[in-house]
Formats: C-alpha cells, structure tokens, sequence
C-alpha cells in the first residue's frame, strides 16, 4: 500500500518533513527504505511516498486527524479559541503583536490550513497557494519564547475543546514541530 502525503511545510523534504506531515506517525513506519521522495511541479510543495504494508488498502478508508478531531467545524472551533486566547490572555501578547489588529482573516486562515493538513478538504491551498510556512513567517522574528507561546496557546485551545488521549498526543506533537518549522531565531 502506497500513501501520498503532500506536505505543507516546502523546503527540502525529509524523513522529519514526512513525519510532520502526519505521512507516519512513528519512526518505524517510516524510515529511510519506506520514503520515497520527489518533489511536485509547484515548487515549495513536495510529495512523499510512504510505503506501509500494515495500511488499509485505500486512502479514503483511512480515519485521518481530520475525521477524528470531527470535521472543518470542529477545526473552525478550535482556530477560534486559539485566537481568542490570544486575544485575551496577556501571556500571550509577544505572539498577538505578530498578527494584525483584526483576526477576523486569519482565523479562517488557520482553519482553512489545518483543515487540509489534517486530511480534509484543501481550502488554504484552492484560495491561497501552497502555504510555504517559512517564507509567509520570515518577516517576523519567531525565536523559542515565541513557538512556546504559540503552543502554549494552542494548548488552550485544545483544552477549551476537551481534546484528549491519543489525539490530543498526536495534535501536541504536530502543533509543537508545526510551530518549530517556522522558527528563523534562536
């Protein structure tokens, strides 16, 4: 069985890139014989082919993060408590300074985002283009505070939704390899 993950995250592809992908989700499912790499003709979005003869024989019978966070609202939902603990929470004013005095656009942005990097409908990509993290965060220095922050953050969120167990594993991890992909500082 062949998986193909797009990754959201440009640059060079590697074995941690396919991971934060959410191609696999541990180290054994995906080493460096099972990875095969090769990059899209839309320049900062790669794909990678995970070969995992463990997986289900199609894609769509697969229960992605998409389906078992429970859909675009759920992710609507959380995009919004992120924000609004961004808003109004003082911890995390370093990282509210960053974004512009509305949120209005960039909580649908954020959902649009995590929508299709979680395995549902690829809205960020139709209407903005491949996300290439790195470049749209250059202007702004993210250094270590700022990605704790911004988990931290995001950890609330996930609170406010009372996402646990596994998922809620799983979601930490991503958010947190998510957030150090666009770190430029120290």
């Amino acid at each position: 069985m062949r998986v193909r993950c797009v990754t959201m995250f440009g640059g060079l592809l590697s074995l941690s890139a396919v991971m934060l992908a959410g191609c696999a989700t541990d180290a054994t499912s995906a080493t460096s014989d099972t990875a095969d790499v090769s990059s899209a003709p839309s320049g900062d979005t790669e794909v990678a082919t995970v070969v995992d003869p463990t997986a289900p024989a199609t894609v769509a019978e697969q229960e992605t993060i998409f389906v078992r966070i429970g859909g675009e609202e759920r992710l609507r939902d959380l995009s919004d408590a992120f924000y609004d603990h961004m808003e109004q929470d003082p911890e995390f004013a370093a990282i509210r300074a960053m974004h512009p005095e509305n949120l209005t656009d960039i909580r649908v942005k954020l959902a649009d985002f995590m929508c299709g990097w979680f395995g549902g409908p690829n809205h960020y990509l139709r209407k903005h283009g491949p996300p290439r993290l790195p470049r749209r965060h250059r202007p702004f220095p993210i250094g270590s505070a700022d990605r704790d922050e911004w988990v931290a953050c995001m950890a609330l969120a996930l609170d406010d939704l009372e996402i646990e167990g596994e998922l809620r594993a799983e979601l930490d991890d991503l958010f947190y390899r998510g957030a150090d992909f666009v770190r430029n500082r120290d």
